[in-house]
């Protein structure tokens, strides 16, 4: 949900968006936060206690994220070639740079792709970065991430003492921040579960967990050095000549602590198991695939409209993305049912190979309920 009202604000008020990124609450609106915790909770969860996964685990990975990102790719196609998208007209009253060039649906148009690329593109983003999606550039870190939780797990597990600990997550950091620095997230996440596995289970009080709720939600909003987040300058010397990096490992910080505090934190915990956060836990993939289809369709169409009558930017731009979010909570709910059928599906096959090759398909089931909520 959070990614939903940052992409809503860079389309309607880009102004606004560039406002809050230097004050506290900018958690709330900062997508790129928002991503980053999704990675640290996959390397999180796909940890599980340590346990080893078969091959057949690691090969299902991928058609368990490709299905839903191509049927994102044919939605966004079929919405563009059908002319729903009113991003350029929302854009010239925006002055967003953003919406403008969203998806860059120009090219469509341009090189008069056939549909049969956006079926393609869906499945192939994974390893081009191509797509008619804007945010399926986060599926091949997503893959990557994954298949380095699966490969690297019996390693991480072993690591008992200080020592090895520190260590093996400082080759593991070098060896991401060599290769894609997009893969520390899960990093992060893999050894946060490893410590959530061995060490004693003791329960943070209240003021404890939300002192560190806090620090985490802080930490998730950070962007750039200003403003509330001047301070954290110091943090530079982690890039090592790629800027993006402070923002990752602040962000990955950020992440663990919001993480460490819901499980320890029995009144935080319960808060989030409740009816709505679980429900917006449960469809967050699938509303992360959908919620910019719906921004450049129905929320563009919709503030172009509001704008003619409202004289606060503000308010069209909260009405607009309150449609949008009412449009895309059903839609992201039919995807999801279609997911978990998918998923259901590929369990399914999965099993019946571990029956017929036996070792092969000895890992234990592990699908991500990270939440972008």
């Amino acid at each position: 949900m959070v990614v939903l009202i940052h992409h809503s604000a860079l389309a309607f008020a880009p102004q606004f968006k560039i406002f809050a990124s230097n004050h506290w609450y900018s958690f709330l609106i900062n997508g790129t936060g928002a991503v980053f915790f999704f990675f640290v909770l996959s390397g999180f969860v796909l940890f599980k206690n340590g346990q080893p996964v078969g091959p057949a685990t690691i090969l299902k990975r991928y058609p368990r994220l490709a299905l839903t990102a191509a049927i994102s790719t044919i939605i966004s196609y079929v919405l563009y070639r059908q002319g729903f998208y009113h991003n350029i007209e929302a854009a010239k009253i925006s002055n967003s740079y953003w919406l403008r060039d969203f998806l860059f649906v120009g090219k469509i148009h341009e090189h008069k792709i056939p549909a049969l690329d956006a079926v393609t593109t869906g499945f192939t983003t994974f390893f081009t970065g191509v797509s008619y999606n804007y945010v399926l550039w986060t599926m091949r870190p997503e893959l990557l991430g994954s298949l380095l939780v699966f490969l690297t797990v019996p390693y991480v597990a072993k690591c008992a003492s200080l020592t090895p600990k520190v260590v093996t997550f400082l080759a593991m950091v070098f060896f991401c921040m060599m290769s894609n620095n997009y893969l520390i997230p899960f990093v992060a996440g893999m050894f946060l579960a490893n410590e959530a596995a061995h060490l004693i289970p003791a329960r943070l009080s209240t003021a404890k967990g939300v002192l560190m709720l806090s620090t985490g939600l802080f930490l998730l909003g950070f962007t750039e050095f200003s403003g509330a987040f001047a301070f954290l300058r110091f943090v530079t010397w982690l890039d090592f000549g790629d800027e993006t990096r402070h923002v990752i490992a602040i962000n990955t910080a950020g992440s663990c602590f919001v993480i460490y505090s819901a499980l320890r934190t029995d009144s935080i915990f319960n808060a989030l198991n409740r009816a709505i956060p679980v429900f917006l836990g449960r469809i967050s993939f699938s509303l992360y695939l959908l919620h910019n289809l719906v921004i450049a369709s129905a929320g563009s169409w919709a503030f172009v409209h509001l704008a003619k009558y409202m004289e606060n930017p503000m308010l069209a731009f909260i009405t607009s993305t309150a449609l949008v979010i009412a449009v895309t909570v059903p839609a992201a709910f039919l995807l999801t049912l279609l997911d978990e059928h998918w998923i259901r599906a590929l369990n399914y096959a999965h099993l019946k190979i571990a029956q017929r090759f036996g070792s092969i398909g000895t890992g234990r089931s592990q699908e991500s309920s990270a939440t972008l909520s």
